[in-house]
């Protein structure tokens, strides 16, 4: 028996592919801007603040609160987390925790999002490039998992 996905042709996702040129090509010229212009320490400042925010949203955030349920946390949290980690573009936490739940359900098979077999450059940003059922999918998948589900799928 032969799986259907596997028959499937692989089919390019130019919206995330134009999407991440856009904004590194945009976080280029940002720095050449600076670099160029007279910007304060404030400014820096800010920038790696938002980093840091960024950074905390998608570890503590996304990873950890809602794909592992490692601990609980309250609505503000949620919110700050949900908030920042959309800031990051790390698209819906809904859809960015059953895509890692899905990671580690099927680690190195054929379904994981991720496979390393596939190769480095796969494992870590190739499979942003592809259309493949985990980042077309609906986000409904572990909907029941969190008590702000209509929140995690607005953002």
């Amino acid at each position: 028996m032969t799986d259907p996905a596997a028959a499937s042709p692989v089919r390019i996702y130019w919206e995330n592919i134009l999407f991440l040129a856009l904004t590194h090509l945009a976080g280029l010229a940002g720095i050449v801007y600076a670099a160029a212009s007279h910007f304060s320490l404030a400014t820096l400042g800010l920038a790696a603040g938002w980093l840091t925010l960024c950074m905390l949203s998608t570890t503590g955030g996304y990873h950890r609160l809602f794909a592992h349920r490692a601990y609980r946390a309250s609505p503000v949290l949620r919110i700050f987390y949900l908030l920042f980690g959309a800031a990051s573009f790390q698209g819906p936490a809904l859809r960015w925790a059953s895509d890692h739940r899905i990671h580690h359900a099927l680690t190195d098979e054929e379904a994981d999002p991720h496979n390393i077999r596939k190769g480095f450059w796969w494992a870590h940003i190739g499979w942003l490039f592809y259309r493949t059922p985990a980042n077309t999918a609906k986000t409904t998948r572990h909907q029941g998992t969190f008590r702000f589900g209509i929140l995690l799928a607005a953002c």
